[in-house]
């Protein structure tokens, strides 16, 4: 079966509730910004498509296409890796774009005006934080409400799309700081997370011996996919989006 159901995890209702009104509170503030610098509308612009952002990013804030590696239909890439490195083009003044941080329900700074107006771009970086934040939404925040009855959230464990078939639910995804806000548990145990951090890999290398894949497994910032595509494409590390 690919769905098998167990007890249930206890979860503060209310403190999710929060946090996803909190989230969509920072998303309708970032995309007025992103219509606003992007002179576009919601009719004209979704921000969702990855059509309609290659046409803003490349066509009307003529970002540099140069250093940009294809998709493999052939289309410039707007997934969060191109995003971020589109983030790092930094103007020499500042640009004076933005007159206010963009803060959530509680005052916390999720991006400072100043950090935006010294982005070149800075639509690349408004749109990573409503890509981000629209996932936790419809990911985690209505995922785990929608199967949470009288407090007790009801995981369902799903298996994989890869070969090492493991189990996964919402909640093992979630980001650490929000299990910590959404878990109830009493004095009477810990809360714990674990990751395997890819053991099936770790065994694998151990068990070749290849000393490149061990020296990529000795550094922490090494990432095995991105050294891998690298030196098949004969680039940089820094160039692999």
């Amino acid at each position: 079966a690919k769905y098998c159901t167990y007890p249930g995890i206890g979860v503060d209702v209310e403190a999710i509730e929060r946090e996803k009104e909190s989230a969509l509170y920072v998303v309708n503030k970032v995309e007025k910004e992103i219509y606003r610098i992007s002179n576009k509308t919601p009719e004209t612009f979704n921000i969702a498509s990855a059509p309609q952002k290659r046409n803003v990013l490349f066509g009307y804030f003529r970002v540099p296409t140069k250093e940009m590696i294809l998709t493999d239909k052939g289309e410039l890439p707007v997934d969060i890796n191109a995003l971020k490195k589109i983030a790092k083009f930094e103007n020499r003044v500042s640009s004076g774009i933005f007159e206010e941080d963009i803060q959530d329900t509680d005052g916390s700074v999720i991006v400072s005006k100043d950090e935006l107006n010294k982005m070149k771009y800075p639509v690349a970086r408004l749109l990573l934080i409503h890509s981000d934040l629209t996932k936790n939404i419809s990911s985690y925040y209505n995922g785990m409400l929608n199967n949470t009855v009288q407090g007790v959230y009801n995981p369902q464990y799903k298996d994989g799309s890869t070969d090492t078939w493991r189990s996964t639910d919402r909640i093992q995804i979630t980001k650490k700081g929000m299990k910590y806000n959404m878990c109830v548990y009493n004095s009477d145990y810990e809360f714990a997370d674990a990751d395997y951090a890819a053991e099936e890999f770790r065994l694998a290398v151990n068990a070749s011996g290849d000393p490149v894949l061990i020296k990529m497994l000795q550094n922490p910032e090494n990432d095995a996919h991105t050294g891998t595509a690298a030196k098949v494409f004969n680039v940089e590390p820094q160039y692999v989006v």
